[in-house]
This record gives C-alpha cells, sequence and structure tokens, in this order.
C-alpha cells in the first residue's frame, strides 16, 4: 500500500499518541468520585530537587481514611475539600480530580512524541517533501518511493 507522506505521519503520531490518552480515559471511566480533604504539605528531596506536593485523605467505604500524594507542584490548602477520583478495586490508586492530576503526564509524553514526529516529518533529508510511503508486510516494512 502506497500513502502519501503527510497522512503516513498522521496515521504515526495517531499510533503513538493513542496509547497515553486511552489508558488515561480508562482510568478515568472505571474510576469513582468522592471528596477529598487536603491532610497537609508535603516535603521531600528526589535527585537532590526538592518537591512539594498536597497529601490528600479520603474514605472509600466510610470506615477506611486512604491516603495520596497530589501531582508534584500541586499545593492546596491545608482542610481544603478537593474532588477525588480513585479506582474502587485498590483505592491507593487515586488522583485529584483535575487537568493537572490527570492529564499532566500524558500531555507531557504525547508532546514528546509529536515533537520527535514532527522533526522527522519537517526534515527534508529524512523522508524528502514530495515523496509517498510505501507499506507492507514484507521486509522493508516501511520505505520511501
Amino acid at each position: 500500500m502506497i500513502v502519501k507522506r503527510y497522512v503516513f505521519f498522521i496515521l504515526l503520531l495517531l499510533l503513538v499518541i493513542a496509547p497515553y490518552i486511552a489508558t488515561r480515559l480508562c482510568w478515568i471511566l472505571s474510576a469513582k468520585e468522592t471528596k477529598g480533604k487536603i491532610a497537609f504539605i508535603g516535603k521531600d528531596i528526589s535527585a537532590q530537587l526538592p518537591r512539594s506536593y498536597s497529601v490528600v485523605m479520603f474514605s472509600s467505604t466510610g470506615n477506611d481514611t486512604v491516603f495520596f500524594n497530589s501531582a508534584d507542584g500541586e499545593i492546596w490548602e491545608e482542610n481544603a475539600v478537593v474532588p477525588v477520583l480513585y479506582q474502587p478495586s485498590d483505592p491507593h490508586n487515586a488522583s485529584i480530580n483535575g487537568f493537572m492530576s490527570l492529564w499532566l503526564d500524558a500531555t507531557i509524553y504525547s508532546t514528546i512524541m509529536f515533537v520527535i514526529i514532527a522533526i522527522i516529518f519537517l526534515h527534508p533529508e529524512i523522508v524528502p517533501y514530495r515523496s509517498n510511503i510505501k507499506l507492507q508486510w514484507k521486509k522493508p516494512v516501511i520505505s520511501v518511493v
């Protein structure tokens, strides 16, 4: 099968970025929502860099208390009530229901992959501008024609 250069890179981009987004969407769709409370602000040193984060506590069954750390740099006021998403089968697998906590890592990984693919796409000596891409099951699987 022969495809145009830009179609190949769009498909490649979707193929590379989709797992990050799909994994996060599956986690969110299977999560249960509750309210949590900021217990305190945690600080430690990781690889000689200081980190600050909020420590959140919530109850998944009403009889227990679960603690988890928010994303690095996500600082809330002590005793603030925050929305929490957690997995019913593993309440310690929890996150604050907000963009930074839920999507920051997927956004960073997707952006890195986008930049790498964009550099390959834009560099005229890697894949020439008016070329097509041949995809086949036998070697070479991908070739520039």
